[in-house]
Order: C-alpha cells, then structure tokens, then sequence
C-alpha cells in the first residue's frame, strides 16, 4: 500500500538561522515552525514567522534522520540516500543495511540551535560510534602533526598559502609616486657628483636547487 504525501515538510526561514524545520501549520500571513534538537527531548520547539520567510527545504544526501520505529519503541538513526519527487519518500539507511522509504512525518533532522542537556544525548547512545570517531580523529591528528613539521616551510604541504603576485595594472597615483621617487633619486646623484663605475668581483651567486622531500620521511 501506497503511503500518503508529507503533510508536514522540511522548511527553512529567512527570519532565523535555527536551520532546517517542519512546516505545522499556516495562519493567514503568519507560519508555525518546529525545530527538532534531540530525541531525548519531550517537546519540540516552536517558532511563528512570516509567511513569506518560509521556504521549502529538501534534504541532501548523507544527511542525518532519526526515526523512531513504532513496533520497537526504540530511536533509530540513519543516513538519508535519496528522494522521490514523485510521492515525496526519503531512501534512508539504516544500521545492519537496513533501508526504509519515510515521508518527512515519521523522521526527524537536527536543526542548528544546540541540546539543552548535551549528557542526556550521550546517555541515550545517538551520536557518532567510536569506529568514525576514531578514524576521523586520526586523521585530525595527521594533518595538524603535517602542518606542524613543516611550519617554517611552508612549500612542503601542498597548497602554499604565500600571497600571490599582484598582476593588475598601476593606478594614476602608483604612477605618479614612481615618478615622484625617480625624480628624486636622480636629484641625489646630481648632487653627489658622477657615478663611479662598480668593480667587477668574482663572486659567484649560489643557485638555489629545490629538492623534493616526501612528507612521509619528515612524520615519524
């Protein structure tokens, strides 16, 4: 059987950056938003705004859905896949590759605004699980010891954040200050007298040579 379309979707307002929120209801020029924050919370939150603020908000993939499953009484939080405009369902993954079509009336998405009780949200066991955690900390942890090691040099990291060389023209003003310091310069050596040609040195410059060195021999 066929199930119905959302009654109550995935909105956004221009009044306010609390994120993404259900559409409850429309009362002449005003709209009633709810913003979910956590599963562990009774009640949700209610916003009034103008009509004309609300926007319709789709969800990307890989976003987050809590879904509270009615046989089991339990939250269950996946990844949302895809969507269908058509009947207007989410494809949304599940652990132990279990995948559910759901209108935006049976799931649930985090808005912006932060838990009231953080330690009740860990209690309940829904955030991330240790092997993501682990994994992502990691490698946190081999970026900062990369940009670390090689602070002082900062071509070894791929992507130099050394200022680029302005290509854009001289304005009137560069111009006239150019002028200005030519002009003077020429001034001091009238005065000092003529130029005495500089002795020829043997010196010889040093020629720079960049050696490559893979940022696996300096991270131990």
């Amino acid at each position: 059987m066929g199930k119905q379309k959302t009654n109550f979707p995935f909105v956004i307002s221009a009044e306010n950056d609390f994120g993404i929120g259900k559409l409850v209801s429309i009362e002449e020029g005003s709209a009633t938003i709810e913003y979910f924050r956590s599963p562990v919370e009774v009640d949700p939150i209610q916003v009034i705004v103008a009509k004309e603020s609300v926007r319709r908000k789709y969800l990307t993939p890989e976003t987050r859905a809590y879904y509270r499953n009615p046989e089991l009484g339990t939250i269950e939080v996946g990844r949302v896949l895809d969507f269908q405009a058509d009947d207007e369902l989410y494809l949304i993954r599940f652990p132990n590759e279990q995948s559910r079509m759901l209108s935006s009336n049976e799931f649930e998405v985090r808005c912006r605004l932060p838990i009231a009780e953080p330690t009740d949200h860990l209690a309940s066991q829904l955030n991330e699980t240790a092997f993501w955690h682990e994994a992502r900390s990691n490698f946190v942890k081999h970026l900062l010891k990369q940009h670390e090691t090689s602070a002082p040099q900062s071509a070894i990291v791929p992507g130099d954040a050394s200022p680029a060389r302005s290509t854009s023209r001289p304005t009137r003003q560069s111009r006239h200050i150019q002028t200005a310091s030519a002009t003077t310069a020429r001034d001091r050596r009238a005065n000092d007298g003529p130029v005495r040609p500089r002795r020829k040195t043997n010196r010889r410059r040093l020629k720079v040579i960049k050696i490559p060195i893979p940022i696996s021999t300096l991270i131990r």
